[in-house]
């Protein structure tokens, strides 16, 4: 199968998130599995850059631009790039939604007459229409709305983005498909959990709670400092990140006015080895977000062995140990105090987690989903 992706961003524009991860995790995987795949993207500043190959898949790249502070995306090369690959295309996969590539990607694959998927990757939740909700109403309905009723197939990447899609009105095209996760990166490895604790000078016995990922207002961990006030006992709470919106200093005030500033650790972002080994490292990680259409970091952890507890209001929950908790810092104590009571897994118990997420999720297996449904809608199914 000829597939074709366009999305604003490609490896290695690693800093722009999970959109990025997904789409080389997934299209290498494809590409592995005999498809012939390129990708349509842009590399905000310069010149068009000489296409590659990386991963198995072919990379095409011209020149594009950040408007303004939005994180869109604009590119004056990127209608002729579509173009000349969709029109030797199979299948084209769109990522993305709001942004002026896909409103390009979108128009050509429609003009070209070839079948298109598109991943909103959550842009079309609740909790995305609470930010410029009347401009993205006018945008929405001129462009986004049309481009959705074109597509061969909608992609959640949850079964909560899947309910978010239908209460808009998508019921029939839409399949649920997870993120795909890094299995040579993301598994167990007991030694470096334990040279991260000894580096941080943290006990083998007190239980360690892990929150990782930009300090960001979407990541709700200002509910934590009252839910971890009343836990008892022996534990210290890891925060890792680069500080947004000021996040990192209102939650050390509120620790401080709680008496347990000497419980937490600052971090600033650090590499995914290291990342691993805090995963390694950690009992639970906390991630009472407001909103995350899969939440990358949740399983990323799992597969390493560290539970999670994460708010129903991230997506990736079904495929964790526990259910997904309402945001109230009463509900999350309750958790915690259990937790950190019941005391560190065994080696045995994180393995079999490891396991079982690495086998869900691992990126062969989503590829051949992926694979699956782009299939039946090339067979009009």
């Amino acid at each position: 199968m000829r597939v074709v992706l366009a999305t604003p961003l490609y490896a290695p524009d690693w800093e722009w998130g999970g959109v990025v991860t997904w789409a080389v995790q997934l299209f290498s995987a494809l590409a592995r599995r005999g498809h012939r795949v390129t990708v349509v993207t842009t590399r905000p500043g310069g010149d068009r850059l000489p296409e590659e190959e990386l991963q198995g898949v072919r990379v095409i790249r011209v020149a594009g631009e950040i408007l303004g502070k939005s994180g869109r995306i604009g590119s004056r090369g990127y209608e002729a790039a579509c173009r000349e690959h969709f029109a030797r295309a199979d299948i084209v996969h769109i990522a993305g939604v709001w942004q002026p590539t896909g409103n390009v990607a979108t128009r050509v694959a429609r003009e070209v007459k070839v079948p298109y998927g598109l991943s909103p990757h959550g842009a079309l939740g609740a909790y995305a229409w609470t930010r410029n909700r009347l401009l993205k109403m006018g945008y929405y309905a001129l462009r986004e709305k049309g481009h959705l009723s074109h597509a061969a197939w909608i992609h959640a990447t949850a079964p909560m983005e899947e309910e978010e899609l239908k209460h808009l009105g998508w019921v029939k095209n839409v399949r649920v498909i997870p993120n795909p996760l890094d299995t040579d990166l993301w598994l167990q490895i007991p030694d470096e959990g334990h040279a991260w604790r000894s580096r941080l000078g943290l006990g083998e016995t007190e239980f360690v709670l892990l929150s990782c990922g930009r300090l960001h207002h979407k990541k709700g961990l200002e509910l934590l400092p009252e839910a971890i006030s009343k836990v008892e006992g022996n534990w210290k709470w890891v925060v890792i990140g680069d500080d947004r919106d000021g996040v990192r200093s209102g939650l050390q005030a509120r620790l401080r006015t709680l008496g347990l500033e000497e419980r937490a650790v600052w971090l600033d972002a650090v590499p995914p080895l290291d990342v691993r080994a805090a995963y390694a490292g950690s009992d639970c990680l906390l991630m009472p977000s407001l909103h995350e259409n899969f939440g990358n970091v949740a399983v990323e952890a799992a597969a390493c062995g560290c539970r999670a507890l994460v708010s129903d209001a991230v997506g990736a929950a079904p495929w964790l140990d526990e259910p997904g908790l309402p945001r109230k810092a009463g509900i999350w104590s309750r958790e915690i105090r259990r937790l950190v009571q019941d005391g560190r897994d065994a080696e045995g118990l994180r393995l079999r987690r490891s396991e079982r997420t690495r086998n869900l999720l691992g990126s062969d297996k989503v590829a051949e989903l992926f694979e699956a449904t782009m299939t039946q809608k090339l067979a009009g199914c």
